[in-house]
């Protein structure tokens, strides 16, 4: 899974590196800091080394609400 979000973070940079406007590519590299910063805490808690939070793993959280807040 860890290999999955690289390759959908890695994606997204790139992605905001090929776009012509600025305003686009601050856009995707805010979803993307976005998306590592869940990602980080979730990692954090599952490892003990965080306080247990309410912020799910991105995009497998139960449910679906996170999903459609991320979509």
């Amino acid at each position: 899974m860890l290999g999955l979000y690289f390759v959908l973070l890695m994606q997204i940079v790139q992605n905001a590196r090929n776009v012509a406007r600025s305003s686009r590519m601050y856009i995707c590299m805010g979803v993307c800091a976005l998306l590592l910063f869940h990602i980080l805490v979730n990692i954090g808690m599952v490892a003990g080394r965080m306080p247990v939070t309410g912020i799910p793993l991105p995009l497998m959280s139960y449910g679906g609400s996170n999903v459609l807040s991320f979509s």
